[in-house]
């Protein structure tokens, strides 16, 4: 069997099965994924097969079944059993689980023994909780139910351990099974098996022995399984007080009252400059006081370090924007059940079904304006009409929930913006300095850090915008050639690199950056960790990159020991991750590329193009954006108005400078003068900088504080004003077409039209509603025109201007009324962060 098949409660569900039907034989753990051994009746046989495709255990997927008859010879097939792991020569190509959120009986663990504190209604309400992914019965009424907990009656440790002699999963932060908990991220080396995990360093008690051997039990095998006896636990600690700490003064206080008379150093320990406050039950009760008095929290989670605040805490918000350095991207917040969810955001069955899975990404939907929350909106997600919400998917979580925390959180990556998210001990102390008043660290160790995924949804069906916790390291594509490694280094922005073994490609967690020098090591640490992993030789491996000859992740091919490299370029790669997530590789298709930048054939910045092809006989530029000229090349993208001046006539620009409309400064002039003396101006064919200059024409006139910023501040200003008009209205907004002739798309025009609706005193809202529209029409125009030409009906569209979902709701309403079939990534992103699997793709054919 080969799929997710490990750490998924796997071999007990075929135990149980060959044993409902009588079967001898065996099931074990190999390097391929799980072997079967049966003997018996045929027809039993089959029912069992039959029953093994439908009946999974919930985070298990079967992706090949490879049937043959084996002679019995000297094999004891007197009864089932389960083997022992073994290990199948030197390569590697077992699925490995993504980390899972607690299931419902693990949390029915966790809190059961509460019962004989709560409402009569409690215990029965809390275990349905996962029935229908949090259904409204439970969640309208969690808050209420779960303040009834242990915590609120101010349960001391030792009370506590007194309720947990009957369940040793009480209360207990690490509770999992077979069917949840970490996987990927406590790995140290396959086959899936305890000794190769960051649970090795915790002997199992005599109970969890028994469980973890009982092959009827749900925690049979279950690599990380531990309990109050014999596992890690959770405390809480603080910096030690200074006069130069970076808190601030309330802060400080605050904190220094959450010191008690037991708290203590830690010795011997990288912490050491650290005080412990509590442990257990009691370091949960407090963090959760600390939440509330607006302290901001450090939390160790599955794949790092997270800071968490009560996100209607107006005083801990800023403090927050101000000691990450991030004063304008957006944080998520976490919230205790979908019921809250849906109080705060407008969430379809897409969008609940997603934060609900047992995956658990932030999920991206419009947030409510007249939720409890909307007052601090400006604040959470400025200039913005989404929220990105996200559920518990930890036992900590729920604690904390339950310890009275906030029932909203900030909850954000434990990091200075930019860089890469804490996961050691010793790192998170260090860097978070400053950022964190309190720490609730656990003593599980992490082997990887693995961000939050983040998911919007476009046309009913999922938009990957980071792909990483919950999806990551799963494959996202089969390839028909087997036989070679391949390893695909992504880009530099969002990177994420994938790998083939055995024709599967298995694509990282989230990298990040890789300007910035810590996300260039964790860059490192991945690709070592993958090839690692997955035992790949050092002979025989095939690298493919970005052709952009400064992009330090393609620089780091001669670095690595390849049979070959090859250069895939930018935009194609980005057709092809299309192709492959969908398993269209084969197919002629019409690719349309649109993002901020990539190197073209021709040393341009490309990033509006239109190709001709498929990924197994390549493909062929039919049409781009005309081009425009780009002062600064993409440092230009730090500075809407700099770009919009390669973008306009030399009489246009200077006009322009005088008109009180548009307040330019000096970074408008100085680009001018770059473009008339043609100073370090740059070809470029790039969507995102159109965007970038429409948004300058439209108000946005400031430095951009994280990628793409000015074109999601206009894609919002065109949502808001679309919920103003009627369908009627809409038809008309036309006005900004961009002129296709042959073999480009002019934008001329439609700049021109922009200026003077502006001049005239357009509504910048009503501007970018026509702007996308018309952008949207033009677009579908040239591609009916070129479908006709080469008789091709399917069009693939990628790259980060994909992720805009008005524009991807406009295009699709086009494109289908012309009889065109819009296909988008769905498993990986459309940024470049779904890069290199279209590397990989496209090197696999070269």
């Amino acid at each position: 069997m080969k799929g997710i098949v490990q750490g998924v409660g796997f071999r007990p569900f075929v135990y149980v099965l060959a044993t409902k039907y009588k079967l001898a034989g065996l099931v074990l753990n190999d390097t391929i994924g799980v072997e079967i051994e049966l003997l018996g009746p045929a027809h039993e046989i089959d029912c069992f097969l039959a029953d093994l495709k439908v009946k999974l255990p919930p985070a298990a997927r079967i992706d090949e079944i490879i049937l043959q008859e084996i002679e019995v010879g000297s094999r004891d097939y007197s009864s089932f059993e389960i083997a022992e792991s073994r290990q199948l020569g030197s390569n590697i190509a077992t699925r490995i689980s993504p980390d899972l959120a607690v299931c419902r009986d693990c949390l029915d663990d966790l809190f059961k023994a509460d019962r004989y504190l709560a409402p009569d209604s409690y215990a029965e309400s809390f275990s349905d909780m996962f029935a229908e992914g949090f259904g409204d019965n439970i969640a309208e009424s969690f808050c209420e139910n779960i303040a009834e907990s242990g915590f609120a009656h101010g349960l001391s440790n030792s009370n506590v351990r007194s309720l947990a002699e009957s369940n040793a999963y009480f209360h207990y932060p690490y509770v999992n099974c077979t069917n949840c908990g970490p996987r990927f991220s406590i790995i140290k080396e396959l086959p899936y098996d305890r000794p190769f995990t960051t649970m090795s360093a915790f002997p199992m008690c005599a109970a969890c022995s028994t469980s973890y051997e009982n092959p009827l039990d749900r925690r049979f095998h279950a690599q990380p399984v531990a309990c109050r006896q014999c596992g890690p636990n959770y405390f809480l600690t603080a910096p030690k007080l200074s006069q130069d700490s970076a808190l601030s003064q309330d802060s400080k206080l605050l904190q220094a009252s959450k010191l008690s008379q037991d708290s203590e150093p830690l010795q011997d320990s990288p912490l050491s400059n650290n005080i412990r406050i509590a442990t257990g039950d009691e370091a949960i009760r407090r963090a959760a006081q600390a939440l509330n008095d607006g302290l901001i929290l450090a939390i160790k989670g599955i794949g790092g370090y997270h800071l968490a605040l009560d996100a209607s805490n107006e005083k801990a918000l800023l403090a927050l924007r101000q000691r990450k350095y991030r004063r304008a991207k957006p944080f998520a917040v976490m919230v205790p059940d979908l019921a809250s969810a849906i109080r705060l955001a407008t969430l379809d069955d897409e969008g609940q079904g997603l934060l609900a899975s047992v995956a658990r990404p932030i999920v991206i939907a419009p947030a409510k304006t007249d939720s409890r929350l909307a007052p601090f909106l400006p604040l959470i997600s400025p200039d913005n009409l989404d929220i990105g919400l996200l559920l518990p998917y930890t036992p900590l979580h729920y604690l904390l929930f339950a310890a009275g925390a906030p029932a909203a959180m900030v909850f954000t990556s434990a990091n200075i913006s930019g860089e890469p998210i804490a996961y050691l001990d010793e790192d998170a102390y260090a860097d978070l300095q400053g950022l964190a008043d309190l720490f609730l660290i656990g003593e599980r160790p992490i082997q990887r850090r693995i961000d939050d995924s983040v998911v919007s949804v476009v046309g009913k069906e999922p938009l990957m915008v980071r792909r990483s916790r919950g999806y990551a390291p799963d494959a996202v594509a089969r390839l028909p050639r087997e036989q070679d490694f391949i390893l695909a280094l992504g880009g530099d922005l969002k990177n994420a690199v994938s790998l083939s073994v055995g024709g599967h490609v298995f694509m990282s967690q989230y990298v990040g950056d890789l300007e910035h020098s810590s996300c260039f090591d964790a860059f490192e640490e991945t690709i070592t960790d993958l090839l690692s992993m997955y035992k790949v030789p050092k002979s025989g491996l095939v690298v493919a990159y970005d052709l952009h000859p400064n992009y330090r992740s393609s620089l780091y091919r001669d670095t690595i020991e390849a049979s070959r490299v090859i250069g895939i370029q930018h935009h194609r790669a980005h057709i092809a991750s299309v192709l492959a997530e969908h398993n269209k590789l084969d197919e002629l298709v019409l690719g349309l590329a649109m993002d901020g930048t990539g190197f073209g054939d021709d040393q341009a910045i490309w990033g509006g193009e239109i190709f001709l092809g498929s990924v197994s006989s390549g493909f062929e530029r039919v049409c781009h954006l005309d081009y425009a000229l780009l002062p600064g090349g993409d440092a230009a993208a730090r500075f809407p108005q700099q770009a919009l001046a390669g973008y306009l006539d030399e009489t246009t620009g200077n006009a322009l400078l005088s008109e009180p409309i548009f307040q330019f400064d000096e970074h408008f002039s100085n680009a001018l003068k770059m473009v008339e003396k043609n100073v370090r101006v740059f070809k470029s064919s790039s969507v995102g900088r159109l965007f970038d200059a429409v948004a300058a024409l439209c108000g946005f006139v400031g430095e951009v504080q994280f990628e793409a910023q000015a074109a999601i501040w206009l894609e919002h200003q065109a949502r808001g004003q679309l919920k103003k008009m009627s369908e009627k209205d809409r038809s008309k907004l036309d006005r900004y077409r961009l002129n296709f002739e042959g073999k480009t798309l002019d934008f001329k025009f439609a700049l021109s039209s922009v200026v003077e609706d502006r001049l005239n005193g357009v509504k910048p809202a009503a501007i970018a509603l026509s702007f996308h529209l018309a952008l949207a029409g033009s677009l579908a125009d040239a591609l009916e025109q070129l479908s006709e030409a080469h008789q091709v009906k399917l069009i693939a569209a990628s790259g980060g201007v994909m992720q805009n979902s008005l524009l991807a709701d406009f295009l699709r309403e086009e494109l289908s009324r012309r009889g065109l079939t819009l296909l988008l990534n769905r498993v990986v992103p459309p940024n470049d962060g779904g890069l290199s699997l279209g590397q990989l793709a496209l090197a696999s054919f070269s």
